[in-house]
């Protein structure tokens, strides 16, 4: 008895790379290895189409959006939609130094991942979390000038079943000098199984430095 078993001939999905200027804008590598491909994409958070932009070389980013990829040949669309949100805040490319290392997988090497504007996914691939064991995350982030700030934030990933913990305790402090911090937000609330978004508004202040 013979059976008829229809199997998809390929499975392609977006490659990418990211890298930032100290301006602070995004440049943006796609690549694709189908034969005959385009990617098209789009920034307005719609699904891309065979008459969206086609990627060329690279893409310059330089304010918040989602960016949305698709492979085409032709009309007909390949793998899954590429996906990318960019938060643009007072911190990006800016100095940042941490007082502890990130641990194995969830070290992107780099120090700017964690104020790239760039957000971690969901599947925690896009090399965007930073992740520590046994040590906390103390980050100081330099803006190299007082600036006033009234919002601070950070996204935290937590799974237990990864084990992917969330911290006993955030807190977010600021200072003018580098020397004296005044604590301006405190939380142990991160209720998401998956990305917790704390964004936090705070009386409007002078700072320099955030911690």
């Amino acid at each position: 008895q013979q059976k008829k078993v229809n199997f998809f001939d390929r499975f392609e999905e977006i490659t990418y790379r990211f890298s930032m200027e100290k301006s602070g804008k995004s440049i943006v590598h796609l690549e694709t290895t189908l034969p005959n491909a385009k990617i098209h994409y789009t920034l307005d958070g719609k699904a891309p189409t065979p008459n969206d932009k086609v990627f060329q070389n690279q893409l310059i980013i330089e304010k918040s959006t989602t960016l949305k990829a698709q492979i085409f040949v032709g009309k007909k669309a390949y793998g899954k939609v590429f996906e990318q949100a960019f938060q643009y805040h007072k911190a990006i490319a800016k100095n940042i130094i941490l007082k502890n290392q990130p641990k194995a997988n969830y070290n992107p090497y780099t120090p700017f991942a964690l104020t790239n504007g760039l957000t971690g996914n969901a599947r925690y691939n896009n090399s965007q979390w930073v992740g520590f064991s046994g040590e906390d995350l103390e980050a100081t982030i330099d803006l190299e000038s007082v600036q006033s700030i009234s919002k601070v934030g950070l996204n935290l990933l937590k799974y237990h079943w990864q084990r992917m913990w969330e911290p006993n305790v955030l807190t977010f402090s600021i200072s003018e000098d580098g020397i004296n911090y005044k604590e301006v937000y405190r939380t142990n609330h991160f209720p998401a199984n998956g990305i917790n978004e704390i964004r936090a508004k705070i009386p409007l202040q002078k700072a320099r430095f955030v911690k």
